[in-house]
C-alpha cells in the first residue's frame, strides 16, 4: 500500500510498524502522527508546499 519513500518516512518519525501486516490500530496511529507531522509542517511554512507537506499528505490521501 505505501511505497519505500512513504515507509521511511514514516520510520523517520518513529512509526517503527511492520508496513507488510498493518492492523487498523495502525493505521489510527499512522494517521495521528502524519497528522501531527503534516500540520506542523504547514504552520511552519505557511507560505510553500514543501516534500514534507507533500509526503504526508500521499500518505494521508491513501487512509481515506
Amino acid at each position: 500500500m505505501f511505497t519505500k519513500e512513504q515507509i521511511s518516512f514514516m520510520r523517520g518519525i518513529g512509526l517503527n510498524l511492520d508496513f507488510s501486516n498493518l492492523s487498523s490500530e495502525d493505521y489510527v496511529q499512522i494517521e495521528e502522527i502524519v497528522g501531527d507531522v503534516y500540520t506542523a509542517e504547514v504552520q511552519e511554512h505557511e507560505k510553500e508546499v514543501t516534500p514534507t507537506v507533500l509526503l504526508c499528505e500521499s500518505i494521508l490521501d491513501k487512509l481515506v
